[in-house]
């Protein structure tokens, strides 16, 4: 069964060029002569348009209104699933006048299925009053099922911004008390919303539960408390240097710091660079970023040494977000010669986010060395791509004549696809070169790349392509596509 959502005014606006019409033509007649009976003609004409735009809203109201009290009555005597299947509709078309109806839908004691659906259609619409309903599933996470019941908290810690303290109290209470993926949700959704004063009993039931999940999340709900949670930071800090705690327990510690942003955890937190665990040192300077510290810069050189990939990674990336270009050099240096490809691309994404002359001709000269790995090379292309100009139009066609002949193709694909993005007054001479390529995909690219510039020098070619009719599909589509807009 399917609920069919009525669209309103297209009647109506199918009336506006006759209006426009009969207007016109009138104005037109009684310029040249304006007589009584010309401008009653178009007075009347006027009226009567009016009288029918007024005959079709009205059918219109008349429409939605019989469509609404067909919804209420699905609401109030339909079956669950009839109901269940119109609440995701009305979720789906975003329509709100029908909350009032589902408030009290909820009121009612209905299956777990209409009840997701019932708080998923306020979580859709953005609107708080399903609150009390889903407080109430949550309180009854004993006898609904879990499905249900995260749904209700997710409910609450993204919709409801002002919760009311009973629903704080539920919702620690599950933190205790419930299984664990119910109290793990529980434990972040205290955390978005912000509720501080959970802090001694998230701490309380830190201790009592063993679950790594349920510890995890009432780490990270300090996290997402933000300073508000500067009260845990003592206790974060033990945790973090703790070694009778797990790594898991002392990562989420580290990175729940980092989110809290007090200064206070910097020295311990700059300490923990020093760990034999690189995963520790990972969380470490990701703290270390997020908190701005002092002297980060040396950090960051340390780490781009350092024998954790991930470690590498977040200093180049941080050396990119900084801003600062006197990071190009080092950075430079990952790009060509780090182990690791994700390293590499971080760095070569960093950048191009400096953006200095040098670092773009780092970017280029990656992208031309053909004894650098393959995917540098590919990521420098898309790179370069976003930054369209003659020195990298001139790179490109440098490019294809070293590629041109190569059994392997990717590269050259990565160049077509990338250049079928660009706009720029000088890709006429690559598009040539790219069009005449033995691949059929790079020539579609090339295609593509002409039509996006509406370049008319190649129509002639075009047109030859069309009146053969030969290659795939993409390919004919493409040259119509093309000969249409150029």
């Amino acid at each position: 069964m399917t609920f069919p959502v009525h669209t309103g005014r297209t009647q109506v606006a199918s009336l506006i060029p006759a209006l426009v019409f009969m207007l016109l033509v009138p104005a037109t007649v009684l310029s040249a002569q304006t007589t009584d009976e010309q401008q009653d003609a178009a007075g009347e004409a006027a009226e009567v348009f009016e009288a029918e735009v007024e005959g079709y809203e009205q059918a219109d109201r008349a429409s939605r209104r019989a469509q609404e009290e067909e919804w209420r009555e699905t609401l109030r005597f339909g079956i669950d699933v009839q109901v269940a299947e119109l609440l995701s509709t009305l979720a789906n078309e975003r329509i709100e006048t029908m909350a009032d109806d589902i408030v009290l839908l909820l009121s009612e004691n209905r299956s777990s299925r209409v009840i997701e659906r019932a708080i998923a259609y306020f979580q859709a619409i953005g609107d708080p009053r399903g609150e009390e309903s889903a407080r109430a599933v949550v309180n009854a996470f004993d006898t609904r099922t879990e499905t249900t019941v995260l749904e209700a908290i997710r409910y609450l810690s993204r919709t409801v911004t002002e919760p009311e303290d009973a629903t704080l109290e539920v919702l620690r209470t599950a933190v205790e008390f419930a299984g664990e993926r119910v109290a793990a949700e529980a434990a972040l959704a205290l955390g978005r919303l912000g509720d501080a004063s959970s802090i001694p009993d998230l701490q309380r039931v830190f201790d009592r539960r063993e679950s790594v999940a349920v510890r995890g999340n009432i780490m990270l709900s300090f996290g997402e408390m933000g300073p508000a949670a500067d009260d845990a930071v003592e206790w974060l800090i033990s945790l973090a240097e703790s070694g009778a705690q797990s790594n898991t327990v002392r990562y989420y510690a580290v990175d729940a710091l980092g989110k809290i942003g007090n200064a206070d955890a910097v020295p311990n937190i700059r300490a923990l660079m020093s760990a034999d665990d690189g995963m520790m040192r990972a969380y470490a300077l990701s703290a270390l970023l997020a908190l701005e510290a002092d002297d980060l810069d040396t950090a960051l050189l340390a780490a781009i040494r350092d024998d954790n990939w991930r470690v590498r990674q977040l200093a180049v990336e941080g050396m990119g977000d900084s801003g600062d270009t006197s990071h190009v050099p080092a950075v430079s240096f990952v790009a060509r010669r780090d182990p690791d490809h994700r390293v590499r691309r971080s760095a070569l994404r960093s950048l191009a986010d400096l953006g200095t002359a040098d670092a773009w001709d780092t970017i280029r000269s990656l992208m031309l060395s053909q004894g650098a790995p393959h995917e540098s090379r590919v990521f420098a292309v898309e790179l370069l791509a976003e930054q369209p100009a003659r020195d990298t139009t001139d790179a490109f066609v440098e490019l294809f004549t070293m590629e041109e002949s190569n059994r392997d193709v990717r590269l050259v694909q990565q160049l077509a696809r990338s250049a079928s993005t660009m706009e720029h007054r000088t890709l006429d001479a690559l598009y040539g070169m790219l069009l005449s390529h033995r691949d059929t995909a790079v020539r579609t690219y090339a295609i593509r790349g002409i039509r996006l510039n509406r370049i008319g020098s190649f129509r002639e070619e075009l047109e030859t392509l069309s009146e053969t009719g030969g290659g795939p599909a993409a390919l004919r589509r493409a040259v119509e596509q093309a000969l249409e807009d150029i």
